[in-house]
């Protein structure tokens, strides 16, 4: 069982898991899986609707095949750039692309990532070989993809005890008052605890609100009569609340 320590800028050490060679292969398969029967269906419904046949060059007969394939191809890149790091297969083994430092990942690093593949998965016929030696040898877990980008995959099954980590100094309490804060993951609670205090310490009230805006528009909450200090305290609180329980 391998970990990657971070510290914040609030000087708090974070231990997130890395994830293991078996559930990155996992993953890998249920995303595979998915692709081909996407594949499937879309070429059943291809052969009814004889698209294809209705061109009479080469070329765009092949374009059409092309097209139906794009998804698939794009899979990866596609789905973590809209899911923060995570496929299909990587939620459901809960797991996920972080940046090194404990960041979430840019569509760059993604874009990196899913280039690299052509290397890591696809040389050997879409065996995955140097991918696995890479990940198997490095001593994050990483695969070349991993460590162009700076990125590494972790487990999110202690999502206890990072909560636990990042709210070691909050007092307990079981009210809570907003529950759609679970909607945040625990690096968006992390830059959100870190912006805040950082912009308390320099009375930064431009930068307090952007982020109160943002964490609204996230959680579909609204901070009500409280100011925005007060909402963003309980925002945190109550996903510590909620999380601990998890």
């Amino acid at each position: 069982m391998s970990y990657i320590k971070i510290t914040s800028s609030q000087n708090v050490k974070i231990h997130f898991k890395l994830a293991s060679l078996g559930e990155r292969v996992l993953a890998g398969i249920i995303d595979l899986v998915i692709a081909a029967a996407y594949l499937y269906v879309a070429f059943k419904i291809e052969d009814t609707l004889n698209i294809a046949n209705r061109f009479d060059d080469h070329w765009s007969k092949n374009a059409v095949y092309v097209i139906i394939s794009l998804p698939v191809l794009l899979q990866t890149l596609v789905l973590e750039n809209l899911f923060d790091g995570q496929t299909f297969g990587k939620k459901v083994m809960k797991i996920k692309v972080i940046k090194e430092d404990g960041y979430g990942v840019s569509f760059l690093d993604l874009l990196m990532r899913w280039i690299l593949r052509i290397v890591d998965v696809w040389v050997f016929f879409s065996l995955p070989i140097i991918g696995i030696i890479s990940i198997s040898t490095s001593s994050k877990s990483q695969r070349i993809g991993d460590k162009a980008s700076g990125t590494v995959v972790i487990s999110l099954k202690d999502k206890k005890q990072y909560s636990q980590e990042l709210f070691k100094e909050k007092e307990d309490t079981t009210k809570v008052t907003y529950l759609s804060s679970v909607y945040l993951s625990d690096n968006d609670i992390r830059i959100i605890k870190e912006t805040f205090e950082n912009a308390k310490v320099k009375q930064d009230y431009a930068t307090i609100k952007k982020l109160r805006e943002k964490i609204e528009q996230v959680t579909k909450t609204t901070k009500g009569n409280k100011n925005d200090y007060d909402y963003i305290n309980t925002v945190l609180q109550d996903y510590y609340t909620i999380t601990k329980e998890m």
